[in-house]
């Protein structure tokens, strides 16, 4: 920024060199100072030029215009003198406009009429950035002036008129969207004709006169959206005048209120000569919805040392294009979403399109972009507002914290765990710790602590009881062990449905049941000694059988030991394919065969 301005200062002093030694006569039209907005900053105005009073001020400011439209403007100078000005532009093409402003003031006594026609072409469409938006532009001018019409002038009254020409010359460049440099010569060309006579005497005179030129070299500034900062320096090229400065700024409020102040004097010349002027001015735009037309009412007051003056006017644009704000865009996340507690997680978010960003709870206003590590006691769910011009966002995150990192302690147990068929048992269980679910296979959802009363059929009952918790999910078997009604072995008894795997002595899950009542029976009856007899089929060889005989009869013995029967009650022996119950001709005879008989022994 600091390498731009220095660019433009070097840029108004070298023209200020090129243009110093110019000298002129001039003649008559007195400068007021036309539009309301520009005089609103003071004058300031020659690069800031981008509505209808640039086909005035700066012609290659039309193209700077965002939109078609026409100023309006009215003044009493003096008091005495009404002023009238209308300026309008428009655009031809994306690189052309045309624009026109009429002056007129004065009454039957001494009036003037101007009209300037304004052109504007964007040269630097030829050229690439920065150049790009380099405008030129060229005014002409027609001037009228009458006097002496009024009747009450008697004889000898002197009455005539005057018209004359003239041509304005602009250049506009915007370096960026919030600088430009320009600089206009008004008047570089012109003439004025003057002719008049005497009422009632043989007189008439007829003579030229040229008008004074005016050489502005300027630059405008946007420090934001809403303000703007001129500053006009008139080059002095006569000798009889001095060089001027102007300075001016204006802000947007509220989207419709634009204060407006501009100072101005004579520099480099003595103090009684420096003809301040002090200058505030006020727009008023309303906005009216998806309206492609706008209005502006303008006032200008100037403080001078002679008289001040009031200035207003009405703007009116059209063609204006409502583009709908972009509703607020972004992203809000928590890494990691769950953590243990005294552990840190980071939140982090990005929002475009949004003036006002808030974060709760205990945040508050943030910028559109940033990350904050948090250090939270509890589990939080994080809300981001967002407020723009196309409406609002929320977004949430929510951040897990785990207190308890133990899995829950579980008690969980039949009491008593061994009944007699018949009898009743319960299922008593407590549960500890932190514990979000908990299930019983079987049974459902319980709660932490409880008991279930069971009557089971035999030989057993078990289930399984589930705690999930922050720490993680525990698992726990309880069992009860039912013996059934116990039946006295009177001599001998074949165990029939003992199975056994193919070819061995291992006992099959199917035949527990059986072998359980056996139990029961043994139990019920502690006299009782059993010899455990292990037979076979004839297939395959007989000294093989008579061995598969005696390790299937251990087997069963070893299986009631494991039971809790005592080893000195039992014996086993192995008899092979001896003493066949039915013929090993047939399958279901050799099936009866492969059998385990026990024989009471007490």
């Amino acid at each position: 920024m600091k390498k731009i301005l220095f660019a433009i200062v070097i840029f108004l002093l070298g023209l200020s060199t090129v243009f110093g030694q110019l000298s002129n006569i001039p003649g008559a039209f007195v400068d007021v100072g036309y539009g309301v907005r520009p005089m609103g900053m003071g004058g300031a105005f020659t690069a800031v030029s981008d509505d209808p009073n640039a086909a005035y001020w700066n012609p290659a400011g039309m193209l700077k215009a965002p939109h078609p439209g026409i100023s309006l403007m009215y003044t009493k100078q003096m008091s005495i003198i009404p002023y009238y000005f209308t300026s309008f532009q428009m655009k031809l093409a994306d690189t052309q406009a045309l624009g026109a402003s009429l002056m007129y003031n004065g009454d039957d006594l001494y009036n003037e009429f101007s009209f300037i026609g304004s052109y504007a072409y964007q040269l630097g469409h030829h050229f690439t950035k920065p150049f790009k938006k380099f405008y030129l532009g060229a005014s002409v001018l027609y001037r009228y002036v009458g006097f002496g019409n009024n009747s009450d002038g008697g004889i000898g009254q002197v009455s005539g008129s005057a018209n004359g020409y003239g041509f304005n010359f602009g250049m506009l460049w915007e370096i960026t969207k919030s600088i430009s440099v320009a600089a206009v010569w008004k008047d570089f060309g012109d003439g004025l004709q003057w002719s008049s006579q005497a009422t009632d005497l043989d007189y008439s005179a007829n003579y030229d006169e040229d008008i004074p030129s005016m050489l502005t070299f300027a630059a405008a500034i946007k420090p934001d959206k809403d303000m703007t900062i001129g500053i006009d320096y008139q080059k002095s090229i006569r000798l009889d005048t001095y060089d001027r400065i102007a300075l001016g700024i204006e802000k947007e409020f509220f989207s419709f209120i634009i204060p407006r102040l501009g100072v101005s004097q004579n520099i480099f010349a003595p103090k009684d000569e420096q003809n301040q002027h002090l200058n505030v001015g006020l727009g008023i735009e309303p906005e009216f919805a998806e309206s492609s037309i706008g209005v502006a009412f303008n006032f200008a007051y100037q403080f001078t040392d002679i008289n001040p003056t009031l200035r207003f006017g009405i703007d009116l644009n059209w063609g204006i294009k409502h583009v709908k704000p972009i509703p607020p865009r972004g992203a809000f996340v928590l890494k990691p979403d769950t953590i243990k507690l005294g552990e840190s997680t980071e939140l982090k978010w990005l929002v475009r399109d949004a003036t006002l960003i808030e974060i709760e709870p205990g945040i508050g206003r943030v910028d559109s972009a940033g990350s904050l590590i948090l250090n939270p006691e509890n589990s939080t769910t994080y809300k981001m507002t967002a407020i723009g011009p196309g409406g609002n966002l929320n977004y949430t995150a929510a951040i897990n914290v785990i207190k308890f990192t133990w899995p829950p302690d579980i008690e969980f147990k039949f009491v008593p765990d061994t009944i007699k068929q018949g009898e009743k048992t319960e299922l008593v269980w407590s549960v500890s710790g932190d514990v979000t679910e908990l299930t019983i296979e079987g049974i459902g959802k319980v709660d932490t602590a409880g008991r279930l009363e069971f009557t089971p059929d035999p030989p057993s009952a078990f289930y399984i009881l589930k705690a999930i918790g922050q720490g993680g999910e525990v698992a726990k078997v309880a069992s009860v062990r039912v013996i059934p009604t116990a039946k006295e072995i009177k001599s001998k008894l074949v165990l029939e449905g003992i199975q056994f795997s193919s070819g061995s002595s291992t006992i099959s899950a199917k035949s527990y049941m059986i072998l359980d009542e056996v139990v029961a029976s043994l139990i019920g009856y502690p006299e009782v000694k059993l010899t455990i007899q292990g037979y076979t089929d004839s297939v395959g060889k007989e000294s093989n059988n008579l061995r598969l005989s005696q390790s299937r009869a251990e087997s069963v013995m070893n299986y009631f030991v494991g039971k809790g029967i005592d080893y000195g009650r039992l014996k086993a022996v192995g008899f092979g394919e001896l003493n066949p119950i039915a013929s090993n001709n047939t399958k279901e005879g050799r099936a009866k065969n492969r059998r385990i008989e026990l024989l009471r022994t007490d």
